[in-house]
């Protein structure tokens, strides 16, 4: 049996009003955390090499075409889902997923190539996944296959939610 983590202190203390003072998972030595196989274990539905196609809506919610390719793989030591898209040539965002044994929760980190970072408490209902951020949420919903990802995001730009995108992604490898 492999070796159990215990909770290890974070040694990273961001300042008290930090919006990652909560959410920041704590370190694991031994490559294991104790209760986190289930869990762990369903962010696999988000590997691989996809590509997507839809409509994304600005401020201005005429919609254009949406086309791009992601790639998501477990980071070092398989905790944590890394995913790398590359949309319509100028958007590139890097996001992060993983859980928090904590808090008992998913998460997602992203950050982008226009300076914006993004974060998301992640809820997983069977093969639908909500995110939700203070001015972004989105659910992706899984094929039974798991090769198919329906997105929906939308966007609070004023005091009412409104869609950001609607896509598709397919796995391609």
């Amino acid at each position: 049996m492999p070796p159990v983590c215990k909770r290890m202190p974070n040694k990273y203390k961001p300042p008290p009003s930090g919006p990652l003072e909560h959410v920041l998972p704590r370190p694991c030595t031994s490559g294991r955390m104790s209760g986190m196989a289930n869990e762990h274990e369903a962010l696999a539905v988000f590997l691989g090499d996809w590509s997507a196609s839809g409509t994304a809506y600005g401020a201005d919610r005429q919609g254009t075409e949406w086309r791009s390719v992601h790639s998501s793989r477990w980071h070092t030591g398989d905790f944590f889902v890394v995913q790398d898209e590359r949309a319509n040539g100028p958007f590139d965002t890097m996001s992060f997923l993983g859980w928090d044994p904590e808090r008992e929760t998913y998460f997602s980190w992203s950050i982008e190539n226009h300076g914006f970072a993004r974060e998301y408490l992640v809820r997983r209902d069977g093969q639908v996944w909500t995110f939700s951020g203070e001015t972004e949420r989105a659910t992706i919903t899984f094929s039974a296959d798991g090769r198919t990802q329906t997105h929906h995001w939308e966007f609070r730009p004023d005091d009412a939610w409104v869609t950001l995108c609607d896509r598709v992604a397919t796995r391609v490898d």
